[in-house]
């Protein structure tokens, strides 16, 4: 039973895993652009004071959105490799079973 919840629990991680990849996808293609379009309405009607307090904003908000990105980044690497060790952990378990299951057998047939 541990291992079924085990595998739920990857499925779901997994499903949540893509949906982050979606969302940071949709940021980093999107923001640049809307911050882009409002500098540049900012800049043709000719609102000066705006446009230098909309270009300090955009700066901050987008080296904000790029360390929080960093950060998700390290930890999904994190917890991809915690993963990969426990994966590993697993098929060890395996071998040492099926070895023993071919030993039984051997000496089944002796």
């Amino acid at each position: 039973m541990k291992r079924i919840n085990d595998i739920s629990l990857l499925i779901l991680n997994h499903n949540k895993t893509i949906r982050e990849v979606k969302l940071w996808s949709y940021a980093a293609w999107s923001t640049p652009f809307v911050a882009l379009f409002v500098l540049f309405f900012l800049q043709i009607i000719g609102w000066d004071q705006w446009y230098a307090r909309a270009l300090v904003s955009g700066a901050v908000i987008m080296f904000s959105i790029a360390v929080i990105w960093w950060w998700w980044a390290i930890f999904k690497v994190a917890s991809i490799s915690n993963s990969l060790l426990d994966t590993a952990d697993k098929l060890k378990e395996v071998s040492v079973e099926l070895n023993a299951i071919n030993r039984s057998l051997r000496q089944k047939d002796k």
